[in-house]
């Protein structure tokens, strides 16, 4: 029974639903992702099949970390150990604001033409730098609590986004 012009419903049995999705069967245990115990139990999928006739064009993704023939990791053209010796603390962290900048325009691109919001949650990363860059690129905040608010507004978020 399909609600939608292009859904389509499937029902399988647990014990079918690895052979269903191309998985081998002793790749992982149904069991510990479903948490069930095998039964004669039904689930239903629904998938939403596209109607656009020819396939998307697709871009290679440009990583910021590559490995050179010297041996070294480097983050745009830095070399990873240069920055190791110089900072005071370990662990750090390491990012590239090129990476994020293309993230957030693949984003924007693969959402062309829609009404969207790219949202970034603050608890994935509450580096002040890196939400006021976010910030600049056009994204939104999501947050939970009162003191994501507080860092979002800190970082110039648009409260209404």
């Amino acid at each position: 029974m399909a609600t939608a012009a292009h859904s389509h419903l499937v029902s399988h049995t647990p014990s079918s639903l690895c052979k269903s999705l191309r998985y081998p069967p002793n790749l992982f245990s149904l069991k510990s992702i479903l948490a069930i115990k095998p039964t004669s139990r039904t689930f239903s999928l629904r998938a939403l099949l596209s109607t656009t006739a020819s396939e998307p064009e697709t871009q290679k993704f440009q990583h910021c970390f590559t490995k050179s023939d010297d041996g070294f990791l480097y983050c745009e053209g830095l070399r990873v150990q240069d920055v190791m010796d110089f900072v005071e603390r370990r662990p750090f962290y390491l990012y590239s604001k090129p990476q994020i900048t293309r993230n957030v325009e693949a984003y924007k691109d693969a959402l062309e033409g829609l009404s969207s919001i790219i949202g970034y949650a603050i608890k994935a990363n509450n580096n002040l730098k890196i939400l006021e860059h976010l910030r600049h690129l056009g994204c939104g905040a999501v947050l939970v609590s009162g003191n994501e608010l507080k860092l979002a507004l800190h970082a110039g978020f648009d409260p209404t986004k």
